[in-house]
Parts: structure tokens; sequence; C-alpha cells
């Protein structure tokens, strides 16, 4: 079991970071701010449309590596682990 003190102190750093600005924040604040509320709602929109893009990308390249390994189709990464996942890509 986690000590309570241990538990605390993670929920409040992971806390903190929560509430820490990022580039795409400080960008749609500042947008908003000097050109007004719509430019700020059509700057957050762009925005998560290439983070949603993105993860597609992201999820559309991983799929197609692990369909074309015959490693990973064999079952033998199963027991290895993720580290191996590299090295059927090298092949394609």
């Amino acid at each position: 079991m986690i000590e309570p003190t241990l538990l605390m102190t993670y929920a409040l750093i992971v806390l903190r970071f929560v509430f820490i600005p990022g580039p795409a924040t400080l960008l749609t604040v500042a947008r908003a701010t000097t050109s007004g509320t719509r430019v700020g709602i059509a700057t957050g929109a762009g925005i998560t449309a290439g983070d949603f893009l993105h993860t597609l990308m992201a999820v559309v390249g991983i799929s197609a590596i692990i369909a074309a390994s015959h490693v990973v189709r064999a079952g033998e990464i199963s027991g290895r682990g993720v580290p191996r996942l590299p090295w059927p890509a090298r092949d394609l």
C-alpha cells in the first residue's frame, strides 16, 4: 500500500502540472486578448484539430508497423516488452 504522505505529495505535484499553462494555452489566450473571442475560439479549434490529427497519424503509424511485423504476429514480442518494437520496423 502507498503511504498517505507519499500519495499526497504525488497528487500535489501532478495538480501543479495541471495548472501550468503550456504553449498552446498561452497562444490561445494571447490571440483571444489581442484579436477577440472569435479568433481565440478558432485558435483553440485549430490546436485541437492538429492534436487529433497528430494522434491519429501516430496510431496509424504504429498500427502499420505492428501489422507488417512478422515478429509481433508470431507472438515473440509479448514476453520481451516494448523496447523490441523498433527492430521489426527496420525491415519495412
